[in-house]
């Protein structure tokens, strides 16, 4: 089974929010620059996941995503249906 590029950036964007310490929140804007990937396109993937109930957004000059629950609450079909569709 081949998944989108999309997914592969969520990956690799919610992995680095694992490693993030507790209450600190990253941009659009970093991780895409930390990835060295589109903005707009990783702006759409994490609109996604945010209506999957996977991040939610955190408003504000210092604003960003952090997890929406708990990450051993996730599974990674949570994540490819959020950013995918379902099956």
């Amino acid at each position: 089974m081949q998944f989108s590029i999309g997914v592969e950036y969520a990956f690799h964007s919610l992995f680095y929010l694992l490693g993030l310490p507790p209450g600190k929140v990253i941009g659009i804007k970093g991780l895409a620059a930390l990835h060295g990937v589109s903005e707009t396109y990783l702006s759409k993937v994490f609109t996604r996941l945010r209506k999957g109930g996977i991040v939610r957004s955190m408003p504000g000059v210092n604003g960003g995503y952090e997890f929406a629950r708990a990450p051993e609450d996730i599974s990674f079909w949570d994540i490819v249906e959020a950013v995918e569709g379902p099956a």
